[in-house]
């Protein structure tokens, strides 16, 4: 499949190009200086095998979700570059913050499915800024909600059986009187971890006692 054009924001963000291979086998290429924000495509570009190799595959991000990563690493690579370049006619720092944060908002306006998917890429390749904004986008999504609400937000199926709800229950005061006495925090969520087909999965708890689970790029923004 011929690689789609990556975004050119400026001349600082482009450069030399890298190839990234999504899970569906799409081809893109990235200017490095957008890749360079991702720890995990950093760290492939370090490998002494980097320059022979025929792209670098990222087999848990789809080719649509891909595109958007690009969308924004490109973007804020381009706007780091506008704040360090050392030319007359340039903005300010503020400027280009106040374009990036204005970018960002809109950027994250994304139905369910992308913003999950945002949220596996941003994990999956190591990239905190977009983690972050994917984070405070569910965290706005979900506040306010009850249980019931925040699983039908989420596309969560209550399966629980009657005496799992209640074993969950038992174990979410477990859990909470355990961290009281050790001082180890202050949330009032129980987790456990759980294998499944798809991949990891983490129980969550309410404080009155509801139980569902989410996947795990979801649950690490608590």
């Amino acid at each position: 499949m011929a690689a789609p054009a990556a975004p050119q924001e400026t001349n600082a963000a482009a450069g030399e190009m890298v190839t990234l291979i999504s899970s569906d086998g799409a081809r893109f290429e990235v200017p490095e200086a957008a890749a360079r924000l991702s720890q995990t495509l950093l760290d492939e570009m370090k490998k002494d095998d980097y320059r022979a190799s025929n792209g670098i595959p990222l087999p848990n991000v789809a080719g649509d979700v891909l595109a958007k990563v690009i969308e924004y690493c490109t973007k804020h690579a381009a706007t780091a570059a506008a704040i360090n370049a050392d030319t007359p006619a340039k903005t300010s720092k503020e400027e280009e913050e106040l374009m990036v944060k204005s970018f960002d908002d809109e950027f994250i306006l994304v139905d369910n499915h992308m913003l999950y998917g945002l949220l596996t890429a941003a994990d999956a390749m190591r990239i905190q800024g977009l983690m972050d904004l994917a984070c405070q986008r569910l965290v706005d999504m979900l506040k306010g909600k009850t249980s019931e609400q925040m699983r039908q937000t989420l596309g969560i199926t209550n399966d629980f059986t009657p005496e799992e709800e209640e074993d969950c229950c038992h174990h979410a005061g477990e859990g909470r009187s355990s961290r009281r006495h050790a001082k180890e925090g202050e949330h009032r969520s129980h987790r456990r971890r759980l294998a499944t087909d798809s991949g990891k999965m983490v129980e969550l708890i309410s404080s009155n006692g509801e139980c569902f689970e989410v996947e795990e790029a979801v649950a690490r923004l608590s």
